[in-house]
């Protein structure tokens, strides 16, 4: 039986208009509970909707904060877990700036659009969270086959992104970190991709605002490669996005202290 991965994701609040769309989009609770029903979005067969979602429906509905890994040696989910929970302990929610349908290469995704001071340092409070992660669980993560080394490089790696795929395992960290919940697979088709952007932007608009982090989520990939969500380790009990709604943003830690 093939190792799972693990990975330490953003997995929007249950319930939330987010993850209610969302999941919906992408035919697939993240949490393993249901397959909802995906929407009716004009010009795309249902059949169509169902191939252009295919590897986004496998990693759920989600942001990355920690890419997928396999666990080192000597290491356990229980481990894992333990450290999840010793990250957030002293950590508090994190306001999203607003969202929007974005084309990134040739997929579709939500990503933050600050729309002024206050937002864009909603957006790098979120980038330093996931400098963080990618730190603070990096001594989970057994080294990369040298499979997965060649099919990273094949895409094409600038030097600094070489570096962090050697250092960290994966090219797109730090200061190629980009906050992102994939909504589809790669679209070749101009035509469609526009059209679908267009349709994703009004389906998903109820959803683009007043989204928090309010906790990691650390996920499993099973026999099939499909990601579900393990445990949810929240920011301290008690406080909540409410509670933090017009108070300023918390000081954190500025980029150039985050490992490189």
């Amino acid at each position: 039986m093939k190792a799972p991965r693990y990975a330490v994701y953003h997995v929007p609040e249950r319930g939330s208009a987010l993850e209610r769309l969302g999941s919906s989009l992408l035919g697939r609770d993240i949490h393993g509970v249901s397959l909802p029903a995906q929407p009716d979005l004009g010009g795309l067969t249902a059949e169509e909707l169902f191939s252009l979602t295919r590897d986004a429906r496998r990693y759920g509905l989600h942001a990355t904060l920690k890419p997928p890994f396999f666990l080192q040696p000597g290491m356990t989910e229980h481990d894992l877990i333990d450290a999840a929970e010793a990250f957030t302990a002293a950590r508090r929610p994190l306001p999203l700036p607003a969202l929007a349908v974005t084309r990134i290469g040739s997929f579709l995704a939500l990503t933050v659009h600050p729309r002024n001071d206050a937002e864009a340092e909603e957006a790098e409070n979120v980038r330093i969270l996931a400098r963080e992660a990618v730190a603070f669980f990096d001594g989970f993560r057994a080294p990369p086959s040298e499979e997965e080394l060649n099919r990273r490089r094949a895409k094409g790696l600038t030097l600094r992104q070489e570096r962090y795929l050697w250092r960290w395992g994966y090219p797109y960290v730090f200061d190629e970190f980009r906050f992102h919940i994939t909504l589809t697979d790669s679209i070749r088709d101009p035509i469609l991709a526009a059209a679908l952007e267009a349709n994703l932007r009004l389906y998903l608009a109820p959803a683009c605002k007043n989204n928090w982090i309010e906790a990691i989520t650390v996920c499993r990939s099973d026999g099939e490669g499909n990601f579900t969500v393990l445990h949810r380790a929240p920011f301290p009990t008690g406080i909540s996005s409410a509670l933090y709604a017009a108070q300023p943003a918390p000081h954190i830690l500025s980029g150039k202290d985050s490992p490189a």
